[in-house]
């Protein structure tokens, strides 16, 4: 006779709760996978409710798009990144000045 093999039984969160977990995450100042250990959640679960994709959804296929911005000069190591949910990333050198860190955050929200 062959032993019945018993499912783990994972929890249930209602839509009100995933939108709790994922405020929580945003105000936490911690990364996806520290925020899901210390929580016990899967990362994976977790980017899920960040991204709103369902559990049989693909995640779309990267795109990339140029952006023309003014030159900085030289370049040097990168003082700053800046990294959206999607995933933009946008890397600052220390010359940047603030006008164009504007000009370049304004044409990438533009992009995307």
């Amino acid at each position: 006779m062959r032993a019945l093999r018993s499912k783990q039984h994972r929890p249930v969160f209602t839509p009100e709760e995933r939108a709790q977990w994922v405020s929580r995450f945003r105000s936490s100042g911690l990364t996806q996978v520290q925020f899901a250990q210390q929580h016990g959640l899967k990362l994976t679960t977790l980017q899920r409710w960040l991204y709103g994709r369902g559990p049989k959804q693909k995640r779309p296929k990267a795109t990339f798009r140029e952006i023309v911005v003014s030159p900085l000069g030289p370049t040097g190591a990168w003082a700053a990144e800046i990294t959206w949910p999607h995933g933009v990333t946008v890397r600052l050198g220390a010359e940047a000045e603030a006008s164009w860190i504007e000009a370049l955050l304004h044409a990438v929200c533009q992009a995307c």
